[in-house]
């Protein structure tokens, strides 16, 4: 509704620079409302900025796994049949943060309670919760979707910049949320 009243009013084109979230679904644009047609939408949305997340790192970098992001790519499609989840990397990066920090937490528990093991867990016990919120913010790996490390509680995840170009989302460049740099290199050009 916002761009088809931004259509409406003339606040489009070069003067003018939105920049909004891009998690819509696929082709969202081309849907046609009782107030605006496609065509309106997509006039209204050349040039726009969208913020999205970064499916997979784009690095090339084996990962935790002994995968690139490539291999992983091609493992997750051979097995997923019809069904796709947008998220499927960060599902798989995130069951590998959970894995490292039982891994640690086994090595840790003993030097806090001598005759206890991860079998011997409790939920609600302050002990176990340090030791685990220790284990997760000491978690640090390579990813399939890149670096995977904790702050505050918090991911820094890498986003991916999108433009809207002539109908299209088309990629135009990545913002490393560990680094904080970000490459416009990554997508074609603005």
């Amino acid at each position: 509704r916002i761009f088809c009243e931004a259509y409406r009013v003339g606040m489009v084109g070069r003067k003018y620079q939105w920049l909004i979230m891009g998690t819509y679904s696929e082709r969202w644009w081309s849907k046609e409302t009782e107030n605006c047609s496609s065509v309106e939408l997509q006039n209204a949305l050349d040039g726009c900025i969208l913020t999205d997340l970064l499916p997979l790192a784009t690095s090339g970098d084996v990962t935790v796994s002994g995968f690139t992001p490539d291999e992983y790519r091609a493992e997750y499609d051979s097995r997923r049949g019809q069904e796709y989840s947008r998220f499927h990397g960060y599902t798989y990066d995130g069951i590998w943060a959970v894995a490292l920090a039982i891994q640690h937490v086994a090595h840790k528990i003993r030097s806090v309670r001598k005759n206890e093991t991860v079998v011997d867990f409790k939920y609600r016990d302050p002990v176990w919760a340090r030791v685990f919120l220790e284990a997760l913010m000491n978690t640090s790996f390579e990813g399939v979707t890149g670096p995977v490390r904790f702050h505050n509680n918090e991911r820094n995840a890498s986003i991916m910049l999108k433009q809207f170009q002539v109908g299209e989302e088309v990629k135009v460049g990545e913002f490393n949320g560990v680094t904080q740099l970000l490459d416009m290199s990554k997508g074609q050009s603005i």
